[in-house]
């Protein structure tokens, strides 16, 4: 089974959004809202979380399902000749 695996920096400030965010998104799994419900499929399916300890400090992993290709496999799929600019702004539109 794949995974998407964010690691977040070891800061102080980083790790407590983080844990915040590992808050909201467990209170979403648990929530009652119905799978069938049209607003679901928009939400990501967080998985679990970690702690990983590094070289100077630890640092928290959230655990995702796997959404689609990252950002190197789009540039392979498009000849690294650089990708549509339509599909940039769909990109950005979703990040941002």
């Amino acid at each position: 089974r794949h995974v998407a695996l964010e690691t977040v920096k070891s800061a102080p400030r980083y790790t407590e959004t983080v844990l915040d965010e590992i808050k909201l998104l467990q209170r979403l799994i648990t929530s009652t809202t119905p799978p069938t419900h049209p607003g679901r499929s928009h939400v990501i399916s967080f998985l679990d979380h970690f702690r990983h300890k590094g070289p100077n400090r630890t640092h928290v992993c959230m655990i995702f399902e796997v959404l689609s290709d990252n950002l190197l496999g789009l540039i392979k799929r498009h000849q690294r000749r650089g990708v549509p600019q339509t599909l940039v702004k769909q990109i950005a539109k979703q990040i941002l």
